[in-house]
């Protein structure tokens, strides 16, 4: 049912609203998640807030899990209920998701925790900081907080669509 949450318009009038929270929903969209990030910003007052949260694949957990030989792509699982020729959701990396908020006409900043996991183990920090990577959105969520600038700067992202 959430692949399709945003089949619609939002029942909220244009510049309605102060903040907007889409919490763990955008990882489930199966098709065109500007559609919902464009909606939210129809809503959203000038300067209103977009409170995110979706998984990070760029996580240390996924990083084990894909070193280990295990899939990185938690989220994406199949389901007994999804109808034939529906996908699992998208999971994102901290560029992407700020690319695809700036694209939808938001100022993000970003961060992440370890919400489903216990923290980054610190031999795992050490090995990132000694490869020079930052690991500062490593936890398994990234949340994004993110103003409203404008309207849409981008409907169709070439990163993100295909045709």
């Amino acid at each position: 049912a959430t692949a399709n949450a945003f089949a619609t318009a939002l029942a909220f009038a244009d510049a309605s609203a102060d903040l907007a929270l889409f919490l763990q929903g955008l990882d489930r969209l199966t098709v065109d998640p500007m559609f919902a990030l464009a909606e939210i910003n129809r809503i959203l007052k000038p300067g209103g807030t977009l409170f995110l949260s979706t998984s990070n694949l760029a996580s240390w957990k996924a990083a084990i899990d894909l070193l280990t030989g295990s899939s990185p792509l938690s989220s994406s699982k199949f389901s007994r209920s999804r109808r034939p020729g529906e996908i699992p959701g998208r999971e994102w990396v901290p560029k992407e998701l700020e690319a695809l908020l700036k694209a939808a006409g938001f100022e993000p900043a970003l961060t992440s925790q370890n919400v489903y996991h216990s923290a980054t183990p610190e031999r795992i920090r050490e090995l990132l900081t000694a490869a020079g990577i930052s690991n500062n959105l490593s936890g398994d969520t990234l949340f994004a907080v993110a103003e409203k600038t404008g309207p849409v700067a981008d409907r169709y992202p070439a990163q993100f669509y295909s045709d």
